[in-house]
C-alpha cells in the first residue's frame, strides 16, 4: 500500500541490471519487460498476498481510494483549460496525481473499481488530453524543473504502467515523447549539479519507468548503470549522510539572492546535524544510522502540512523527536517579506537542553545583534520579540577534508522543557533598517494563539489571518473569529474590495467532514469550490466541506462578498456555490 521507497527502487534497479543484461540490445524481450513491469507492479503496489483487502485497515482506505478515484472519473470535464474545473492548467502536481490515484484504483483489489474498464479507459484519456495541452514534447519549462523532469513524468507514467491496457499506442508514443524531451538520456551523463543525490534516484526511476511504458530495454539498462554513482550514500541509513537525523524536524530552506548554492559546496558534510536551520530538536547525542533505513522511522504525529491561497501559507508540523521524548507543535506563516514562525507545547525529558534554530548559515559574513532583533549582511533579518534571548555562534567547521564558515543563531528552551514556546521572523533579503523597523512594530504580526491546541496570527496591513488548528470543536478554541470542527488549516484574506478568500486543509488527510466559523458578516459566497457541501452566510460565515480526507491535503479556497455588511442568514446548496 506504501508509496516506493528509494532503497525499494535500487533493488528493482538491481533486478534491471540483470534482466538488461540479458536481452539483445536492438530488440526489446516481451517477457522481460512484462518482468519489469510486474516488479513495478509489486513495489509499488504491494506484493500479491501481501496484505488482505478485507481486512482493517485496507479495507476502509482501499474503499476511500475508490470512492476518491470515482469522484475523480464521473467530474472529469477535458477542456483546453484544464481536466477537472477545479484544477486550472497546468496543475503540475495535482492533475497527475488525480489520474495516478485513479490508476492505483484499477490496478488495487478492493476499491471496488478493481479492473474497471470505464476507470482504464479515463486514465488513458486523462493521460492523453494533459499530455496534448499541457506535457508536451514542444511545451515550455516553466517554473520549478523538479515539476518537469521528475514529478510530473513520473506520476504519468505511473498511471501509464499501471492502467496499461487501455493506452493505445499513439497514446504511450506522445507521452514518452514528452518524457523524452525534458529527460533526455544525456540528462543522466554527469553526476552533478541537481542530478545527484535523491534526485538522480527520482530522474532514473523516471527513465526506467519510460522504459517499461515504452517496452525500451536500452533506456531501462540505462537508468541501472546511471544509479552507479548513487550507492556509496544509499548503503545505510539515511541514504545521504548517515546523521542527518533532523532534516525532517521542520527544516527550513531559504536562499537569498546570490546564494542559491547555500545547502551544497559541503554544507551536508560540514553543518552541525544538530541544529539545522528552522529545527526544534533535543540535543540529545544520537548514533551514525540512528533512525534506520530510509522511510524506517514514522512518528506518531499525522498532523503535517498546512494551507495555501497561493499567495501566503499558513504550514504547520506536530513534531515527535528522532529516539527523544521531545514533542512540540511548530508552525510556519509565509507572508510578502517575512515568515512568522511559531512553536508551542515544546516538552522533553530527555535530560538535555532542547534548542529551536532560527538560522544556520555556510557564511562568514557580518552579523549585527541588537535587542529584539539580528542581522545577516547579504542574507536578511532576523526579529525576536522581547523576552526570547537569541543566541548567536560563530565558527569554522570542517568535514570531508574541507572548511566552511557558519553563522548559527538559536533559542535555548533549557533543560527538559515543558510547554516552552517561541516566537519569530525571518526576513530573507531585508536590510537592517527594515529588520529594525519590523521590530520597532510588534503590532504588525499580531500573534492570535500560540498553544498546543492552536497557532495563528493576525496581519492587518496584508488583510491575512491564519491558524493551524492542532484540535477542533471547543478544545480547539477559536482565534481571530476562526473556529473549526476538526484539526485543520484556516487562511483568510481580506482583498479590501468587498471580498474575501477562506481557505481551509485538512493536513491529515482523514477528514470525512470539516465545519469552519468565521465571525464576520458575509453576504453570499461567489466562487465555491467542488468539496463545498454547504455555505451559510449572513451575520457569520459557516462553511461545510466533505470529503478532504480524499483530497490528499491539498487546500480548498473560497471566494465570499460583502464582508462587513452584515445581511440576511442564507443557505445555499453544493450547486449554488460551486463554481
Amino acid at each position: 500500500m506504501n508509496r516506493p521507497s528509494r532503497r525499494l527502487f535500487l533493488q528493482l534497479g538491481g533486478l534491471a541490471v540483470l534482466t538488461a543484461a540479458c536481452v539483445p540490445r536492438r530488440k526489446a524481450d516481451a517477457g522481460t519487460l512484462t518482468l519489469l513491469r510486474r516488479r513495478w507492479r509489486e513495489v509499488t503496489l504491494g506484493h500479491p498476498g501481501a496484505f488482505d483487502p478485507e481486512r482493517e485497515p485496507y479495507r476502509t482506505r482501499l474503499a476511500r481510494l475508490g470512492a476518491q478515484a470515482r469522484r475523480h472519473r464521473d467530474t472529469m470535464t477535458p477542456t483546453a483549460r484544464s481536466l477537472w474545473p477545479d484544477l486550472p492548467f497546468p496543475s503540475l502536481d495535482a492533475t497527475p496525481a488525480r489520474l495516478r490515484a485513479m490508476a492505483r484504483a484499477y490496478a488495487l483489489p478492493g476499491t471496488g473499481l478493481t479492473a474497471e474498464p470505464g476507470l482504464g479507459t479515463a486514465v488513458a484519456a486523462g493521460i492523453e488530453h494533459y499530455v496534448r495541452h499541457v506535457y508536451a514534447a514542444d511545451a515550455e519549462q516553466t517554473g520549478n524543473w523538479w515539476d518537469w523532469q521528475i514529478g510530473t513524468p513520473r506520476a504519468l507514467l505511473d498511471a501509464a504502467v499501471l492502467a496499461a491496457a487501455h493506452l493505445t499506442d499513439t497514446q504511450v508514443s506522445a507521452l514518452c515523447a514528452a518524457v523524452d524531451a525534458f529527460v533526455p538520456e544525456s540528462r543522466l551523463d554527469d553526476y552533478e549539479g541537481n542530478s545527484t543525490g535523491a534526485n538522480r534516484v527520482d530522474l532514473c526511476t523516471v527513465t526506467l519507468l519510460r522504459a517499461i511504458a515504452g517496452a525500451d530495454p536500452d533506456r531501462a539498462a540505462l537508468a541501472v548503470s546511471a544509479l552507479s554513482p548513487v550507492f556509496p550514500y544509499v548503503a545505510e541509513g539515511d541514504g545521504f549522510h548517515r546523521d542527518g537525523w533532523h532534516t525532517g524536524s521542520g527544516m527550513l530552506y531559504w536562499w537569498a539572492r546570490g546564494h542559491g548554492d547555500h545547502y551544497s559546496d559541503a554544507f551536508w558534510p560540514t553543518v552541525d546535524p544538530y541544529r539545522l536551520p528552522g529545527t526544534t530538536v533535543s540535543t540529545r547525542r544520537l548514533p551514525d544510522g540512528a533512525g534506520g533505513a530510509w522511510g524506517d522511522t514514522r512518528t506518531p504525529a499525522e498532523w503535517a502540512g498546512g494551507a495555501t491561497d497561493g499567495t501566503y501559507a499558513a504550514v504547520g508540523q506536530h513534531l515527535y523527536g528522532l529516539e527523544s521524548t521531545l514533542e512540540a507543535f511548530t508552525s510556519w506563516f509565509f507572508l510578502d517579506d517575512a515568515v512568522v514562525c511559531l512553536g508551542a507545547g515544546i516538552t522533553c525529558r530527555d535530560g538535555v537542553p532542547v534548542e529551536t534554530v532560527v538560522d544556520n548559515r555556510r557564511t562568514g559574513a557580518r552579523l549585527t545583534a541588537a535587542a529584539g532583533w539580528a542581522h545577516l549582511d547579504g542574507h536578511g533579518g532576523y526579529v525576536v520579540p522581547a523576552g526570547q534571548p537569541l543566541r548567536t555562534l560563530r565558527e569554522d567547521r570542517t568535514a570531508a577534508g574541507v572548511t566552511r564558515a557558519y553563522t548559527t543563531l538559536w533559542l535555548d528552551h533549557g533543560v527538559d522543557p515543558d510547554g516552552a514556546d517561541y516566537v519569530y521572523h525571518l526576513m530573507p533579503g531585508a536590510g537592517p533598517a527594515e529588520t529594525a523597523a519590523r521590530a520597532a512594530d510588534p503590532g504588525w504580526a499580531r500573534v492570535l494563539a500560540n498553544t498546543s491546541a492552536q497557532q495563528g496570527i493576525e496581519v492587518a496591513s496584508l488583510g491575512v489571518t491564519a491558524v493551524n488548528f492542532w484540535t477542533g470543536g471547543r478544545a480547539g478554541g477559536r482565534a481571530g473569529g476562526l473556529t473549526a470542527s476538526d484539526p485543520c488549516a484556516v487562511l483568510v484574506r481580506d482583498l479590501g474590495d468587498g471580498t474575501a478568500t477562506v481557505t481551509v486543509a485538512d493536513p491529515r488527510r482523514a477528514l470525512d467532514e470539516l465545519a469552519v466559523t468565521w465571525d464576520r458578516p458575509v453576504a453570499a459566497v461567489t466562487h465555491g469550490h467542488p468539496l463545498l457541501e454547504r455555505a451559510e452566510t449572513g451575520a457569520r460565515l459557516t462553511l461545510t466541506f466533505a470529503g478532504l480526507a480524499d483530497h490528499e491535503g491539498a487546500s480548498c479556497t473560497i471566494t465570499v462578498r460583502g464582508c462587513g455588511n452584515a445581511m440576511s442568514s442564507n443557505a445555499m446548496s453544493l450547486n449554488a456555490v460551486s463554481s
